[in-house]
């Protein structure tokens, strides 16, 4: 039976127009660039900062690794990995403007255009084509838009070598955060499948021993810029302002105080990750 689409191509094509035009790694202004000289890594906000720069220096192998990223775009948490870490990026896009974006992105800084591989994720040549290929594997807010959740991991295990590493990270619309999308972006809840949200659910889903757990952990204190997507009234947007900037005084706090983390729960938590490592000799 075919995997269940929540979503489909024109949510994600009206997802990556809202950034089409904006460069994720333009030059900083003046203030930016004494913020970053302050705390470093926090432009892009705290949760982020833990997930991107403190799990995958403590949890990802480096060096000149393969690493791919299943629904890239528009490229620049790739672009972050290979600058810290040295890994040789790939991107997957479904959509023409989001391989479109990774390309400009990859070719403005040095990396190959060639690595961007427009496909349809579920595609069987596609998985044919790059069986076993990258050591690791990685997706960021991905598999939640499937109702199939075990065949979307086995589809990441198939393109991971063994002894590759497994990264997928996904949001947390449960408990606070629930509330808190329902009431300002309630339309995208029917985007994504809330079940996975869980870290118990998530395990289950490696139970059969084809996968070494590395961790499986909550990510960031608080995030309140998960209140996105379009069609808010005046006063919502006037509202989300307001706690937007509310968030980033938030964010500088805890970067202060738990630069590595520490205050994660299931209850605020904007994140949910799960590294781990595919059995060498296994096949997925």
């Amino acid at each position: 039976m075919k995997n269940k689409r929540l979503t489909d191509s024109r949510y994600w094509q009206s997802m990556q127009s809202a950034t089409d035009g904006k460069r994720p790694d333009q030059p900083p202004s003046g203030k930016r660039r004494i913020r970053d000289r302050l705390f470093p890594g926090i432009e892009r906000g705290y949760a982020a900062h833990l997930a991107f720069d403190v799990a995958c220096a403590k949890y990802l192998p480096k060096g000149d690794l393969k690493l791919v990223e299943i629904g890239s775009a528009p490229g620049d948490k790739l672009l972050r990995l290979h600058r810290n870490f040295g890994h040789v990026p790939y991107g997957v896009e479904y959509t023409q403007i989001g391989a479109d974006q990774n390309r400009a992105l990859f070719e403005g800084n040095g990396i190959s255009a060639d690595n961007v591989i427009q496909s349809d994720f579920f595609d069987d040549a596609f998985q044919a084509a790059y069986r076993e290929h990258f050591d690791i594997v990685m997706s960021n807010g991905f598999i939640e838009h499937f109702d199939d959740t075990a065949d979307v991991i086995a589809k990441h295990l198939d393109l991971l070598k063994p002894g590759g590493t497994l990264s997928i990270a996904v949001p947390n619309f449960r408990w606070f955060n629930y509330a808190l999308i329902r009431f300002f972006a309630p339309h995208t809840l029917k985007a994504h499948n809330l079940a996975i949200m869980r870290k118990k659910k998530l395990l289950s889903y490696f139970r059969d021993g084809s996968v070494d757990v590395v961790v499986c952990k909550y990510i960031g204190t608080l995030n309140l810029g998960l209140i996105y997507g379009p069609n808010k009234t005046p006063v919502k947007l006037l509202l989300m302002k307001l706690l937007l900037k509310f968030q980033r005084l938030v964010d500088i706090m805890l970067y202060l105080v738990v630069p590595r983390g520490g205050f994660e729960s299931f209850l605020f938590s904007p994140y949910l990750l799960f590294v781990g490592r595919k059995q060498p000799g296994r096949n997925s």
